[in-house]
């Protein structure tokens, strides 16, 4: 059942979970609670909590997925509420369609004195050529936000010499494929009017993990 509108954050889990974990992963807490792997690849996990007490258990169902289903039953967006005495295992799957984000920033063009631009340098040896100056879209897959990187593969010339498909209907699908670079990896196949582009994507986080300010094109977020 949905949480009461009138509910308050307090009301809500005092422990989170964010299962992205490769592995099943288990957590000694009252309850005591058991995550398969498997959420990033498909969308779907299963959740094994045991409760020697009549129990609360709260599942958050976020925004970004369209289409979420706990038990079969399609569950909205904010909080499910399940009552748990005993052992039960439940069955969330998620909508993890990628999605493109079109954006219209920046507008104008930075220059080396901009705030903006000093602020994200204070110091770092941070180039400024990591400023990207004109409009480009992003690609969210669920809640992660995809990227090129040299540690996956990916070319100077893919990432950065490209053309932009942001405001031209770009539709993403993706593969998965393996990497001992980063954690999460796909081959991408993003179709636009402007053409088809195939390239290597992975997570954003693990994408930029070793970060050289030496090199200003160690990866891309923009497409």
């Amino acid at each position: 059942m949905p949480l009461p509108k009138e509910a308050k954050p307090t009301d809500c889990p005092k422990r989170e979970v964010l299962a992205f974990r490769h592995k099943p992963i288990a957590l000694r807490i009252a309850p005591r609670c058991c995550f398969s792997p498997g959420l990033i690849s498909d969308g779907k996990v299963k959740v094994t909590v045991s409760a020697p007490k009549p129990a609360k258990v709260f599942f958050r169902i976020p925004g970004w997925s369209k289409n979420t289903f706990v038990d079969g039953a399609k569950a909205a967006p904010g909080w499910f509420e399940a009552r748990v005495e005993g052992e039960k295992t439940f069955s969330l799957a998620f909508d993890m369609t990628p999605v493109v984000v079109d954006s219209v920033n920046p507008t104008t063009h930075y220059t080396e004195k901009d705030w903006d631009v000093i602020r994200w340098r204070s110091g770092k040896q941070m180039p400024f050529e990591m400023f990207r100056q004109t409009p480009a879209s992003t690609i969210k897959y669920g809640p992660i936000l995809l990227a090129r990187s040299k540690l996956n593969g990916n070319t100077d010339a893919e990432m950065f010499q490209s053309e932009s498909v942001v405001g031209k209907h770009a539709v993403c699908r993706l593969s998965p494929a393996k990497s001992d670079k980063v954690d999460f990896a796909w081959n991408a196949e993003i179709k636009s009017d402007a053409g088809t582009i195939r390239t290597k994507v992975c997570d954003f986080a693990s994408g930029s993990d070793e970060p050289s300010y030496d090199d200003a094109r160690f990866f891309s977020l923009f497409f």
